[in-house]
C-alpha cells in the first residue's frame, strides 16, 4: 500500500453486524483453516495471507463424515495432506 495515497489510510472499524458471519449453514458445519473469510461481494477490504488448500481438505473430509466422533476429529486434525502437492502430481514428469 503506498504511504502517500490517503485512500489507504485508516477508515475505522467494520460495524459488528457487518463482520463476516454465518448461522446454521446448509451444509451443517462451519470450518475455517485461515482461508479468505469472505467472497467478492464483501464491501470491505480484508488484508492478509490466506491459504486455500488446507480449507479444501477439511471441507472435503467433513462433507464425507457422518456421526462424527472425537476420534474422527482427532484424525482430521492430524491429517497433513498437502492439497497443493496432490494437485501438482499429475503435472510432474515421470521416469
Amino acid at each position: 500500500m503506498p504511504g502517500g495515497d490517503s485512500t489507504f489510510a485508516w477508515q475505522g472499524y467494520i460495524p459488528m453486524n457487518e463482520n463476516p458471519h454465518v448461522q446454521n449453514p446448509a451444509q451443517g458445519f462451519v470450518q475455517s483453516a485461515n482461508q479468505h473469510p469472505t467472497d467478492s461481494t464483501f464491501p470491505y477490504n480484508m488484508f492478509g495471507y490466506y491459504l486455500l488448500y488446507r480449507g479444501l481438505q477439511i471441507q472435503e473430509r467433513l462433507s464425507a463424515m457422518n456421526n462424527i466422533t472425537p476420534e474422527d476429529m482427532m484424525r482430521l486434525q492430524n491429517d497433513n495432506t498437502n492439497r497443493l502437492a496432490v494437485s501438482a502430481v499429475p503435472f510432474l514428469p515421470t521416469t
